[in-house]
């Protein structure tokens, strides 16, 4: 049920963990100034070098955590991820220099890639397959809602207190679930959904198991179209959120918080999308969803 202690302490984690994401976008143009960076540096370094840093960390550290989940303690290692965000947090608000904040953001993508997969394996063990889509698509709002509350306290908060304040917000807020996660959370057994226990063969040998699954994804027509799709897809929305905030602060001298308001409608165009696939609002046309949204896209 969505009222279990385990269910909430791991949507927690999926909206705390999105959080962090974007708190940076709405204070561009005060680091670079505070830096001592030109225009050019300011987009260069803090608009594409730190995401870039970001993302290619998060990725294999999404490899390596998801091999571990199936292997190690996945309790310890969502308490682990969360500490390392909140460290990364409170780093990134104390950095005095590009090369401190870029390897601070770098350590955040670790905690945001490794995330999932352990998010993912928990969920597995808690729901049976016949409910796992939708549950996933819950936990998509999720984090969907965690990139929205991050992008608002950046923006209402640190506008007037300094962009290192929202920072703080949020690392404390990663320290304190992680000790909840370490005391409180009861971590499901592994395979009990899909009535395997231990002693069968994947969960025996989850290294097999796992290469034979990734071997079977890019088997899967489906899931190459959605790579295709999903991969360059990224790069005007990746643009968007990184870029678009600090445009409107210096480019078109809106407040902080003005600016950031308009980036929120895009956050919450996103949930509402998400809650309308959940709710079903095209039950008879499922198939058609896709070219919907690429028409009001």
């Amino acid at each position: 049920a969505m009222t279990d202690r385990r269910v909430l302490l791991v949507f927690a984690s999926a909206f705390l963990l999105q959080s962090d994401q974007n708190l940076l976008a709405p204070h561009l143009s005060a680091i670079s100034a505070e830096f001592g960076m030109s225009d050019v540096e300011r987009d260069e370094k803090l608009g594409g070098q730190l995401a870039a840093g970001l993302f290619l960390l998060g990725a294999p550290a999404a490899l390596v955590l998801g091999a571990l989940a199936d292997q190690c303690s996945r309790k310890r290692l969502l308490a682990l991820i969360l500490a390392i965000g909140g460290g990364a947090s409170f780093g990134t608000a104390t950095s005095t220099g590009f090369e401190q904040l870029f390897w601070w953001r770098a350590l955040t993508g670790v905690s945001l890639g490794a995330a999932l997969p352990v998010t993912f394996s928990l969920l597995a063990d808690l729901y049976p397959a016949s409910r796992r889509t939708s549950i996933s698509g819950r936990v998509g709002v999720a984090m969907s809602a965690g990139v929205g509350f991050g992008q608002a306290i950046s923006g209402f908060i640190g506008g007037p207190w300094g962009w290192r304040v929202p920072f703080l917000i949020v690392g404390g807020g990663f320290l304190l679930l992680a000790a909840l996660v370490a005391a409180i959370f009861k971590e499901p057994p592994r395979g009990a959904c899909d009535g395997r226990s231990s002693g069968d063969d994947d969960a025996a040998a989850p290294g097999k198991a796992a290469r034979r699954d990734l071997v079977e994804v890019f088997r899967t027509p489906t899931a190459l179209l959605v790579f295709v799709q999903g991969i360059p897809g990224c790069i005007p929305w990746g643009v968007i959120i990184v870029f678009l905030t600090d445009y409107l602060v210096s480019d078109l001298g809106l407040s902080v918080q003005k600016a950031t308001m308009v980036l929120t409608c895009f956050t919450v165009g996103g949930f509402a999308g998400m809650v309308m696939r959940r709710a079903s609002v095209f039950p008879r046309a499922f198939t058609h969803v896709p070219l919907r949204s690429s028409a009001a896209s």
